[in-house]
């Protein structure tokens, strides 16, 4: 495991929002493994709002499914906190819930990854790093908030018709 040590990952802070305390200390368990010393948990919006105050974290981990409320609303509440430190916070929703409806409504909801449980650790980090290493720009705008959704960079066509 000393190759996931590599990234210098020990000063960041993780919130992990699960209700399922054993999936969250997995989770733990596997970021602890990349050298990450700051996790804190929330188990509901309550407990998150007061981590995302107190704590700062520098990356969410969010699951869909939570008892009174479900992830992708907590995402939609914090990418509409205007004005509040965390807006712009990276959020992975790690979910079983996996099918096309629910990865675009995530995509939709402003969250930067989509990762399928069970995840491998190898898996996760590489999906760390890349957000680290390419962060997407940030879009506010009436319809949406949250990373440019668009993953390809794809060339803007071009108007090849005669003027007359």
């Amino acid at each position: 495991m000393k190759k996931f040590q590599s990234y210098g990952f020990g000063d960041l802070t993780f919130l992990i929002v699960d209700v399922d305390r054993w999936s969250a200390s997995l989770t733990e368990t596997v970021l602890r493994t990349f050298g990450v010393r700051n996790c804190v948990f929330a188990s509901n919006e309550a407990d998150m709002m007061e981590m995302l105050l107190t704590q700062r974290p520098d990356v969410i981990f969010m699951e869909w499914r939570l008892k009174s409320d479900s992830g992708i609303d907590l995402v939609k509440k914090i990418r509409n906190a205007s004005f509040e430190s965390y807006q712009h916070t990276p959020i992975f929703m790690l979910t079983a819930m996996t099918d096309m409806e629910n990865v675009s409504e995530a995509r939709d909801a402003g969250v930067n990854e989509f990762l399928a449980r069970p995840f491998s650790p190898g898996n996760l980090y590489s999906r760390i790093c890349a957000m680290v290493a390419n962060p997407r720009p940030f879009v506010d705008c009436a319809t949406y908030k949250g990373p440019d959704r668009r993953r390809r960079r794809m060339p803007v066509p071009i108007d090849r018709r005669r003027k007359g």
